[in-house]
């Protein structure tokens, strides 16, 4: 099931924080696992969502914008006292050649973000092709090893989370 973005955009500070809280508090008790897609900005209600979740996966590219970001929203997540929830890091559209990542290599950026890339996404036709014509990825020509992929990438985060235990955040 998806609960999609409202037809009109709305201006983020029009988002209510207890809203989001009682609609994550819905879903928690009629999913098994509740995903939600975060806009990169900080707001009462972002912080909210992301103080109900059990773990967060931060998507960048490897390129040196992104990963600027990303440590922007590391920094952010800790600052926050967010820092105890698991973060896991996906690299996304990674391109390789028989020498290694094109771009930004892995090694460099996990120096840069201060923490382990978790799992890396290949650059992939499919998906682009998927995400412009609004098609589930398997419904896309050679989408289906991408979608196994991805969805063996799900299976894993979710054991680890299962598998570790949660701390408390301590406030200063």
């Amino acid at each position: 099931d998806l609960l999609a973005a409202p037809a009109q955009i709305l201006p983020v500070e029009k988002v209510d924080a207890a809203a989001i809280a009682v609609t994550i508090a819905t879903a928690r008790r009629t999913y098994d696992q509740v995903l939600i897609d975060l806009p990169m900005l900080w707001d009462d209600w972002v912080c909210a969502a992301l103080e109900s979740s059990d773990l967060i996966v931060l998507v960048l590219r490897l390129t040196i914008p992104s990963l600027r970001q990303a440590r922007h929203q590391l920094d952010m997540l800790r600052s926050e006292n967010l820092g105890n929830i698991p973060i896991f890091i996906v690299a996304n559209a990674v391109e390789s050649s028989l020498f290694g990542t094109i771009g930004v290599s892995l090694k460099d950026a996990e120096k840069a973000l201060g923490q382990k890339i978790d799992f890396c996404i290949p650059k992939s036709t499919a998906m682009q092709v998927a995400a412009e014509m609004g098609q589930p990825l398997n419904e896309v020509g050679g989408g289906k090893s991408l979608e196994a992929k991805l969805a063996s990438m799900m299976t894993e985060i979710f054991e680890r989370i299962q598998t570790t235990p949660q701390t408390e955040a301590t406030g200063t």
